[in-house]
């Protein structure tokens, strides 16, 4: 998971975001906004941007989630 900047931004620097490029179908403008990335392994959606008005506390507390999540997975809690 990551936070990047506005993908306009990049553009007009001349930076085309094409390292570990995957296509995407949009449904929203997210590109155009500062964003929170989440990549999956697997699975039919495999990115999903989030652009919550804090991106480092939504970034925190997703963490902090899948943090638990997988912690249970390992204990084989509920």
């Amino acid at each position: 998971m990551e936070i990047s900047e506005s993908e306009v931004k990049g553009l007009l620097r001349g930076d085309l975001h094409l390292r570990n490029f995957r296509p995407a179908l949009k449904l929203d403008w997210a590109n155009f906004l500062e964003h929170v990335a989440l990549d999956k392994s697997e699975g039919c959606v495999r990115r999903l941007l989030f652009t919550p008005d804090d991106l480092n506390a939504f970034k925190a507390a997703l963490d902090d989630a899948l943090r638990r999540h997988r912690g249970r997975a390992l204990t084989g809690g509920a």
